[in-house]
């Protein structure tokens, strides 16, 4: 008690109690001014943050809506059009898958909202960064590989199927062109019966390929609004083998090779005009094969399950490698814009993993073989001079209203 002690050692003692309170007291009030300091700090760098961000987008965005005014109201050079119209940044044509994104979405927002309620225990749940640096290397190969082999496979369906039409048409000239020898006089008319049998056939397997070929309907912008059916097209006696013939396409190739095979037997072909023919049937044969291999056999199913379930793991635990690193803000925007990269890459792939789909950006199967069609026709009404093809098992006429009009244009003595 400083009651018994000596009055100056009392109040040395006194002095010193003084002081240290004091000192703590300063040292409490620093601690104090110091975390709200901080808080300050921490609430001026996020807003700071926000404000940043939101300037970025709102800049980018006039930058792009400008340019559309600008494309609209002046010419601009071609390679500016592709930032503004179907294939550009702002197209909402995009692959976006929506399951797998959800899922990221609330992985990212749960992350988010735990760092900004709890951020003193962050360190708990932060992935060493690691693991995902180490994981990224291996996806990237497959993701690449993956995307590859997917846009492979679409560009040769594509070429296999134009080169499948050249190829038909490449038959129907070679017939057109040696009609002399078998034109024969019925009724004081023209008739080409033999050659007619071959450009018929050439256009009936033209739709059945077609048909063939394009497992679903295909996307109005590839559809063909006068597609006729192969019987439709076929002479009358060819149209019943054909309703008769269990297996068409073998129908249809035997055919081909039936006509082939009496033409030159009769002399209408030369050895050398027929073999040729024969090359070329047997080459469209290995076009359709090629093409609708395409349709019988997907990607293998273990390779892609593999890469579903190692991108979409990767994306969910994303956030949590990036937790420690960002604010609470900026984690579920960097999160999607990572998602979206690699979801939209395997999205891609597996649209461009069936080319003959119902899809805008799938093969235009109809077109293409339709152009082909209508060159067949055009072909028989330029080297007749009238309409031979007539009418079809059906009654229809043969070709579509809008070739009938350019011809009897180009050509005034077709009725």
């Amino acid at each position: 008690p400083l009651s018994k002690m000596p009055p100056g050692k009392a109040a040395s003692r006194i002095g010193i109690n003084a002081l240290l309170r004091f000192s703590m007291r300063t040292k409490s009030e620093s601690a104090a001014r110091s975390s709200d300091r901080g808080r300050r700090s921490k609430h001026h760098e996020r807003g700071f943050q926000f404000t940043v961000a939101s300037a970025m987008f709102v800049s980018t965005g006039g930058a792009f809506a400008a340019g559309s005014f600008l494309h609209s109201k002046i010419e601009l050079m071609n390679t500016e059009h592709r930032w503004v119209g179907s294939h550009g940044p702002l197209s909402i044509d995009r692959a976006f898958a929506v399951m797998p994104m959800l899922a990221c979405f609330c992985s990212a927002s749960v992350v988010a909202l735990a760092a900004h309620l709890r951020p003193r225990l962050i360190s708990c749940i932060t992935l060493p960064p690691g693991i995902h640096d180490t994981l990224v290397i291996p996806m990237s190969i497959l993701i690449a590989f993956r995307f590859d082999n997917a846009y492979q496979r679409w560009w040769n369906s594509r070429q296999e199927l134009d080169r499948l039409a050249s190829i038909i048409l490449d038959i129907a000239l070679c017939a057109a062109n040696n009609k002399t020898k078998f034109q024969t006089k019925k009724n004081g008319e023209d008739r080409t019966d033999e050659g007619l049998r071959l450009l018929s056939l050439l256009d009936a397997y033209s739709a059945l390929a077609g048909n063939a070929l394009q497992l679903d309907s295909p996307h109005p912008d590839n559809s063909v609004e006068h597609w006729l059916p192969p019987e439709a097209v076929l002479t009358e006696g060819l149209a019943q083998l054909y309703k008769a013939a269990p297996d068409k396409q073998l129908w249809c190739f035997d055919m081909m090779f039936s006509i082939i095979n009496d033409h030159y037997e009769k002399g209408y072909y030369s050895p050398e005009l027929a073999t040729q023919m024969y090359e070329k049937v047997n080459t469209m044969l290995e076009c359709y094969r090629n093409c609708s291999l395409v349709n019988k056999q997907r990607s293998p199913a273990p390779f892609v399950v593999h890469m579903l379930t190692f991108v979409l793991v990767f994306c969910l635990t994303f956030p949590l490698r990036i937790v420690s690193c960002l604010s609470p803000v900026f984690i579920v925007p960097t999160s999607m814009a990572v998602s979206y990269g690699l979801l939209g890459i395997e999205f891609c792939s597996h649209e461009m993993d069936a080319p003959f789909g119902d899809d805008k950006w799938d093969v235009p199967v109809q077109p293409v073989l339709q152009e082909v069609r209508t060159k067949i026709r055009t072909l028989e009404i330029t080297h007749r001079g009238h309409l031979s093809f007539g009418q079809g098992s059906d009654g229809r006429a043969l070709w579509d209203p809008t070739l009938a009009e350019d011809l009897r244009i180009k050509h005034g003595h077709i009725h």
